[in-house]
């Protein structure tokens, strides 16, 4: 029997105590590293629904490029736009005030570009996601669809 801390305990659980203190103490300083760091530097990460970066001022960036390819299959007026529009969740959701959306359009035929829809019963931005299609000068012109999406993340 050995004494730890004024408890009497049996030979060899002090040492396995000890070992176990030890071990929540680095678990616990870990911790503490992991806030200091993302309160000093960026943090980023990706998921299937794009790419992000949490910039320790609560400001985030979100970014997406589609491989599915849409056409202008409808005409509006002069142009032409794709049905049906695309909605896309962002990799993390924003907080607070709605983010800044750019949409993207990257051509494979013909010349489109992405929008932000603007269909009269959805709102083309949220705190998780935003809907876009695309319009270009000709029927059946094709290309993928992205976004750049800036806001808060706390």
């Amino acid at each position: 029997m050995s004494r730890y801390q004024g408890t009497l305990l049996p030979s060899g659980l002090e040492d396995k105590k000890i070992e176990t203190e030890t071990r929540k103490s680095v678990l616990d300083l870990l911790k503490k590293i992991n806030e200091i760091y993302s309160e000093l530097f960026p943090v980023s990460g990706s998921n299937t629904m794009g790419d992000y970066i949490k910039f320790p001022d609560g400001t985030m960036e979100c970014r997406f490029m589609d491989t599915v390819s849409v056409t202008t299959n409808q005409a509006t007026g002069g142009i032409f736009r794709s049905t049906p529009d695309s909605p896309y969740t962002f990799p993390v959701p924003f907080v607070g005030r709605l983010p800044i959306v750019v949409p993207i359009g990257q051509s494979t035929s013909g010349l489109i570009w992405g929008v932000l829809s603007a269909v009269s019963t959805t709102t083309p931005v949220s705190l998780t996601g935003v809907l876009l299609r695309a319009e270009g000068s000709s029927v059946a012109g094709t290309g993928t669809l992205g976004y750049v999406a800036y806001g808060y993340w706390k």
